[in-house]
């Protein structure tokens, strides 16, 4: 049953990959995700379009990381 489950979860993971990329390949809008894939950034107006939150978490200021009123 191990080796079953095992071959399973290969199946799965190669038919989610290609899936991706096929995705990636194929529609015009995520071209930039497929880029993504090979580089391992992600360009910003397609990371806005796609993933507002994490742009809102990523650029917004950490609290207490900005100039203090006695820095000059």
């Amino acid at each position: 049953i191990a080796i079953l489950l095992h071959k399973l979860a290969i199946a799965l993971v190669v038919l989610g990959a290609a899936i991706h990329i096929t995705m990636a390949a194929v529609i015009a809008e995520e071209r930039p995700a497929l880029k993504s894939m090979i580089t391992g950034s992600v360009d910003f107006e397609h990371a806005k379009h796609h993933s507002p939150k994490w742009i809102e978490e990523v650029v917004a200021p950490k609290p207490g990381a900005g100039p203090t009123e006695k820095e000059h």
